[in-house]
């Protein structure tokens, strides 16, 4: 890979203001104030040229999900890094999303009621399932699958807690032989003390309808990414992800703003 294909397109900032405007400078499921400003689908994916061409030899897969609207993650640098793939969510929520933890699942746009010619993005929050083992190898699958494919499916069926992330009894564990931490993965609302539970449901008030279909696009993308690596039992696993930010704010240095832009730099460059 030269030097060109790596080359980071600049974050614009003023994408970032008008989500955290839109979303009232506040955690959507908690309202709290001062949230972190989390791209849906990872800013990453098209941050560069070549990461460009790595998401372009996923269309296929991408047009089975999202059909034509493909071409919003595909088109070149930055191409995604606007308003409609944005949320505002507290830091732990923001971890927790990056893991795989939960979801958000879309249920439809509407025209706003104002007469204006905005739309309401409606959003149902979920709780993914508690994972009780690390993902297995592929190899793993291959040899059990092929020798025996009922004790793959009963040992598939094992790793599977029936207990979901966001209440007491769903509790953090790790992966092997491990003793789970005493910690929990549960956030309650601010204003009322009640932990947020699967079925919650978020309006998003985005200026234009157009805007509204395609955060519904990046949504659609996101709940069939968190579904298949729960599927999987990836998702919750320490070694899913190197960081458990996969996101820009976290994975790259940000330097002074210039103009309406941030421009930043990778850290593995140093």
């Amino acid at each position: 890979m030269n030097a060109a294909d790596s080359a980071q397109v600049a974050r614009k900032r003023s994408e970032v203001d008008k989500c955290l405007l839109r979303d009232n400078n506040q955690c959507i499921l908690t309202h709290t104030l001062n949230p972190e400003v989390c791209h849906i689908v990872p800013f990453a994916t098209n941050s560069n040229q070549d990461r460009v061409r790595h998401i372009r030899a996923t269309i296929p897969v991408l047009k089975c999900i999202i059909g034509n609207d493909y071409k919003l993650l595909t088109s070149n640098r930055g191409c995604s890094d606007c308003e409609w793939k944005m949320l505002s969510l507290n830091s732990q929520l923001h971890a927790w999303w990056a893991r795989g933890m939960f979801a958000f699942k879309c249920l439809g746009v509407a025209p706003a009621l104002d007469g204006s010619h905005g739309a309401t993005v409606v959003l149902q929050f979920y709780w993914m399932p508690v994972q009780k083992e690390k993902a297995r190898s592929a190899a793993w699958v291959r040899a059990v699958s092929d020798t025996d494919w009922r004790a793959f499916v009963e040992t598939w069926e094992t790793t599977w807690d029936h207990s979901s992330y966001g209440s007491v009894a769903g509790t953090v564990t790790v992966a092997g032989d491990q003793p789970p931490p005493p910690g929990v993965v549960a956030t309650p609302v601010a204003k009322t003390g009640l932990l947020v539970q699967t079925g919650h449901v978020v309006e998003i008030s985005i200026s234009t309808m157009q805007n509204g279909l395609n955060m519904k696009a990046m949504i659609d993308v996101q709940w069939a990414c968190v579904c298949l690596a729960n599927m999987s039992g990836a998702a919750g696993d320490p070694d899913f992800l190197r960081d458990p930010y996969d996101d820009d704010d976290y994975n790259m240095d940000v330097a002074d703003p210039v103009g309406e832009d941030f421009v930043v730099q990778d850290r593995s460059q140093g």
